[in-house]
């Protein structure tokens, strides 16, 4: 009990110095300014938001309606690939028939 109560208190008084440590400036801005400016650049964070905005512009062309005689040949291979992953994943799932659960009983 005394050692959940340390515990505790040791997270406390970490995340306000944590904080604290946040709040220092440097040049007229704090270091939270420079970490927060450091996260945006960082090359993973770049990456990942060009990765979301050309996924959110493939679904974006999918359900545009303007020319549906154009989108017509896309849904159609999109299905069909979801089709194809689909059957692949219930061939991988195999239920024993019934009439066999039965027979093993006896």
């Amino acid at each position: 009990m005394i050692f959940r109560l340390l515990d505790f208190a040791f997270r406390v008084i970490g995340s306000f110095f944590f904080v604290f440590l946040l709040q220092f400036q440097f040049d007229g801005r704090s270091l939270e300014s420079y970490l927060n400016e450091f996260g945006r650049k960082f090359v993973v964070t770049r990456t990942l938001k060009k990765v979301s905005e050309d996924g959110s512009k493939v679904i974006k062309s999918f359900l545009e309606d303007e020319n549906p005689e154009q989108k017509k040949p896309k849904r159609k291979i999109a299905k069909e690939k979801s089709e194809q992953m689909f059957s692949k994943f219930v061939k991988r799932i195999s239920y024993p028939d019934t009439d066999q659960k039965e027979e093993s009983k006896k």
